[in-house]
């Protein structure tokens, strides 16, 4: 199963759950896809919830690292990621 993305709004933050796997290709893109089209219309504040990841691969970390995109609200940490138990 491809990663399923699942955005919602909680306050100013939009909270983007993602379940299922992010690899190379498919899911991948529709993550950068989302994180990118998220940001070009204003969203700012942006939480990634991988609770329901099952499996992601380098190409799916590398969306993330690159996925935040000028502009998104980081923490003060050196990455820009919390992380949330």
């Amino acid at each position: 199963m491809s990663v399923k993305l699942i955005t919602r709004q909680v306050g100013d933050v939009t909270v983007i759950d993602a379940a299922g796997r992010i690899t190379l290709g498919e899911g991948s893109s529709a993550f950068r896809e989302t994180l990118r089209d998220l940001v070009a219309k204003g969203h700012k504040k942006l939480l990634l919830n991988l609770g329901e990841v099952s499996y992601i691969d380098s190409s799916g970390i590398g969306e993330l690292l690159r996925g935040v995109p000028d502009g998104v609200s980081r923490s003060s940490s050196p990455t820009g990621f919390r992380t949330a138990c």
